[in-house]
């Protein structure tokens, strides 16, 4: 797989996906959702994203 493709795929849409995720959090579900909830959800976001680059850093580290 190409870089740009790469990148796309395993950084831009996965971090587009958690802002929708968090701010429908905030917005919508603010009444139903803690604080603690929300730091969850960041802290496992964090871990998926350390995993997946890890995991696919000689895709992602292609010229």
């Amino acid at each position: 797989m190409e870089r740009t493709k790469a990148l796309t795929v395993y950084v831009i849409l996965p971090c587009l996906l958690f802002g929708a995720v968090f701010v429908a959090a905030l917005t919508k579900l603010s009444t139903s959702v803690s604080l603690n909830q929300l730091r969850l959800l960041t802290t496992a976001f964090g871990v998926v994203m350390t995993l997946i680059v890890h995991t696919k850093k000689d895709e992602l580290a292609k010229q």
